[in-house]
């Protein structure tokens, strides 16, 4: 008994001596840790094909003389793991599990180096990413992690092309002055390819330091056939004078391009403060302004003075693929004038930048496509740069490089069937397509035997909401279309025609006439591209007629019961002329439109034949019958010579005055009468101030004073100028203070300055101009949709619009442009698609108009 009681006493007190030593090692060991260092001397931000990771372990003590366990049986052991977290490389695999005391003393005790060769387990190389290195003392629970970057063994595949182009402000290159280098990739096969297995290869950039450039494949898994991307861009600021080469090289060790740079020496400031620039989107569509600002931030602990000699402190530069396509300072009248401005410590100062309309020095939209926005401070050296994408949303010709050459054949198959076949080829070196719509094209088809269009569609659609990729054709290149619905159409025995417009950047369009049945070793391929003159053909055409006075005459408009416009451009009816009133229908033929007509975005047509037609019917006011009464006669009173010019000039005056007090209590002929003033002056002084735009400012700042608030596109359509045009005088009118602007989301409205408008009033002082269509039309009732949407948070597309409204889509685009036009919506890419909203004249028209009341009570 007494052994056994001397047994539990002793196994009683070493529990008792565990639990005592347990909170001490706990405290010592958490004073241990396990920490790595780099010793491969590598100076790029990445690791490449030859390159090895060398790390070197210790272990850190921050307390007193301790100990811990380890697995004897592999020590210090290394994992490496990809940015997935899968494990590529594990030396722990190794280690039986053992388990044994190690004594650590006070301070750092040094362990082995690590050494990791981009392989994985089986010995091959990496994929390029983002990998973890993990190092651990096993079976001690000390571990320290790294991450380096692999760029090496990418595959890309040897059929794509990647491509650069450089650019920077001033022809010589300068120290410390910005330049910018673009990138795209290029399919130039009749296959996609996919590049989803690209998605961490960057390409890697060498020039006075090595930097990782952009992404290899934008971040998309396919890129199409003869489909090319941006990849984005790299600023670059040089830092050594004389002559350097700037080396662009995939991670395969392909050498995308080099450029050798000279930098001629100039005195550059220290750059303490942070640049950034600040805009409401990336994105913009034709018509939009990109209005941004350029801050400096300080994050210094000390102010920061500025002390400037000129106006222009702030200023921007857009580059594309073939260079510079912008330059504010072209546009800016930069002034001697020395201003200090002091930047505290932890704050910021703001620099606004001049809005651009996208447009060129002769009006002309920029083209569809990637391009480089770089602002800078000049004086000081201070830059940054950011990506913007621009879309035209209309197909012109102004500006457009190359366009392909179109065709259209037709076949049949083993069956007998008919196979129509869209055609693009490339005529020269390159030749670019910018798709503008998820659907390619838009199809008509007629039958000219009955006069009749038996189809109107958009074809070629995307089954998503993604616009195509842009495309570049070589001169050997062909894209081929097929297009089912004429393809599966039920011809009947007659003559047709086929017209197909492209939603592309160029302004392309091709018909083509045949007969069915088709006999195809007969048949010719009549191609009738843009350019070529033909008869158009005879169309049905019906409406009520309605002239508006413009400054080249008027306009004569028939509308029908759906609120389509057609457009009067020439008359084949004899001595016809419409009356305003008058109903009819009619024979007519599509053709541009005249001088009249030339503001407005409705289709022109020469009238060949009436149908029918009805004159507006006037009640002729009742007579009562009147007693014959005879004259009696009156002794005349000789009047003075004055009297009868006295009573006319009375006479004139009283009219005059009823006139005048008409007018300016009537909005409409308010605004007409001021409209036709100003064009009446600008004709007397046309002659002597056309050359330097006093005219045509006359007629803006004429309009705005009558129509106070109204935003660019409006002010487009109303002066009928062009957008480069219209932002000069803009410009001039701001800098001679005229005019100030306000912003109004991502419209900017324009007021006359006066003593009652000023930039101080708050935005519910300021007017709003009032443009009211019918709200029993189609753009009414456009209007009352999307009211009643936004009021639920929605903001319908072209589509959608369309199919609630049981219209083409046709018919909606082109009233939708004319709202637009007119200030009353304003469309927005949300994704990849275009959504519509009301602006602020829209709002207000819809709340003080009864007559939208009561419709909108009816939706």
């Amino acid at each position: 008994m007494g052994e056994v009681r001397m047994r539990r006493l002793v196994a009683t007190s070493m529990v008792m001596l565990l639990v005592l030593l347990i909170p001490v090692s706990a405290e010592e060991t958490g004073t241990v840790r396990l920490e790595i260092e780099a010793v491969d001397n590598n100076s790029k931000p990445w690791y490449g094909d030859g390159d090895r990771v060398l790390l070197a372990s210790s272990i850190v003590n921050d307390g007193a003389a301790t100990s811990i366990t380890e697995d004897p049986s592999c020590g210090v052991v290394m994992r490496v793991a990809d940015a997935a977290g899968t494990t590529v490389l594990d030396e722990s695999t190794m280690c039986r599990g053992q388990s044994r005391g190690l004594d650590i003393g006070a301070g750092t005790t040094t362990l082995d180096q690590h050494a990791w060769d981009l392989t994985d387990q089986d010995g091959e190389l990496v994929a390029p990413g983002l990998y973890t290195i993990t190092i651990e003392l096993a079976g001690s629970g000390l571990s320290a992690i790294s991450e380096v970057m692999v760029q090496q063994n990418a595959g890309i595949p040897s059929e794509l092309i990647f491509s650069t182009s450089i650019a920077h402000r001033e022809d010589v290159l300068s120290l410390g002055e910005p330049f910018v280098i673009a990138y795209e990739l290029h399919n130039p096969t009749s296959e996609a390819i996919d590049i989803s297995t690209l998605d961490a290869c960057q390409l890697l950039i060498s020039f006075e330091e090595q930097r990782l450039g952009p992404s290899c494949n934008a971040g998309l898994t396919t890129i199409d056939a003869y489909a090319f991307l941006g990849l984005g861009h790299t600023m670059h600021q040089a830092t050594a004078v004389g002559a350097s080469t700037l080396t662009i090289e995939t991670p395969d060790g392909q050498v995308v391009d080099s450029f050798e740079l000279s930098v001629q020496d100039v005195a550059v400031p220290s750059t303490p403060l942070d640049a950034s620039i600040n805009a409401l989107s990336t994105s913009f569509i034709q018509g939009e302004l990109f209005d941004g600002s350029l801050t400096l931030q300080n994050d210094g602990t000390e102010s920061e003075l500025l002390r400037f000699t000129n106006t222009c402190r702030a200023s921007y530069w857009i580059a594309g693929s073939n260079g510079v396509v912008f330059d504010s300072l072209d546009q800016a009248n930069c002034r001697t004038a020395e201003l200090d401005v002091v930047v505290g410590a932890s704050s910021q100062t703001t620099f606004s930048l001049q809005s651009w309309a996208f447009v060129d020095e002769t009006g002309c939209s920029m083209l569809s496509g990637d391009y480089i926005l770089v602002a800078e401070v000049p004086e000081f050296g201070y830059a940054a740069s950011m990506d913007v994408d621009y879309r035209r949303v209309q197909s012109v010709n102004c500006g457009t490089a190359s366009e392909p050459l179109t065709s259209l054949s037709v076949d049949l198959d083993d069956n007998e069937a008919a196979v129509f076949e869209l055609q693009l080829a490339g005529i020269d070196e390159q030749t670019d397509i910018q798709w503008l719509d998820i659907c390619k094209a838009s199809l008509q088809l007629w039958n000219l035997d009955l006069t009749e269009k038996v189809i109107e569609k958009n074809v070629l659609c995307n089954s998503d909401v993604q616009l195509d990729q842009a495309l570049r054709l070589s001169s050997e290149d062909v894209l081929r279309f097929e297009l089912e619905d004429l393809n599966t159409f039920d011809f009947q025995d007659a003559k047709y025609r086929v017209r197909i417009d492209l939603a592309t950047d160029q302004d392309m369009m091709l018909e083509y006439e045949f007969s069915w049945p088709l006999d195809v070793a007969d048949e010719e391929t009549e191609v009738v591209e843009e350019d070529v003159v033909q008869e158009a053909p005879i169309v049905l055409v019906a409406g009520v007629w309605s002239g508006v006075l413009t400054p080249d005459g008027t306009c004569w408009m028939l509308e029908n019961d759906e609120g389509v416009v057609h457009m009067l451009a020439d008359s084949m009816i004899g001595s016809w002329t419409p009356e305003r009133g008058m109903t009819g229908s009619y024979q007519a033929q599509q053709t541009s439109p005249n001088d009249a007509c030339t503001r407005f975005t409705a289709d022109s047509f020469t009238f060949v034949g009436i149908l029918q037609e009805t004159p507006l019917v006037e009640e002729l006011p009742t007579t009562e019958d009147s007693s014959i009464v005879e004259d009696e006669l009156v002794e005349q009173e000789i009047l003075p010579e004055w009297a009868p010019q006295a009573v006319t000039v009375l006479t004139v005056s009283a009219i005059l005055s009823m006139l005048g007090f008409a007018a300016f209590n009537n909005e409409a002929i308010r605004i007409s009468t001021t409209l036709t003033g100003l064009w009446f002056l600008g004709l007397i002084g046309k002659t002597s101030e056309t050359s330097d735009g006093r005219f045509q400012r006359g007629r803006l700042l004429g309009y705005l004073t009558a129509n106070p608030g109204c935003h660019f596109r409006a002010l487009l359509s109303a002066l009928d100028m062009s957008n480069g045009q219209l932002s000069h005088h803009l410009r001039v009118l701001e800098q001679e203070e005229s005019i100030w602007r306000r912003k109004d989301g991502r419209l900017v409205r324009y007021y006359p300055l006066t003593n009652t408008l000023h930039p101080l009033l708050e935005d519910d002082a300021l007017p709003v101009p009032i443009l009211a269509p019918d709200p029993l039309s189609l753009q009414g009732k456009i209007l009352v949709l999307l009211d009643h949407d936004s009021q639920m948070g929605d903001f319908p597309t072209q589509a959608e619009l369309a199919k609630r409204l049981d219209k083409s889509q046709q018919l909606i685009s082109h009233h939708l442009r004319t709202l637009e036009k007119y200030g009353l919506i304003e469309g927005r890419r949300m994704g990849m698609r275009n959504r519509y909203k009301l602006t602020k004249e829209a709002m207000f028209l819809l709340e003080t108009s009864d007559a939208y009341l009561q419709n909108e009570m009816n939706l």
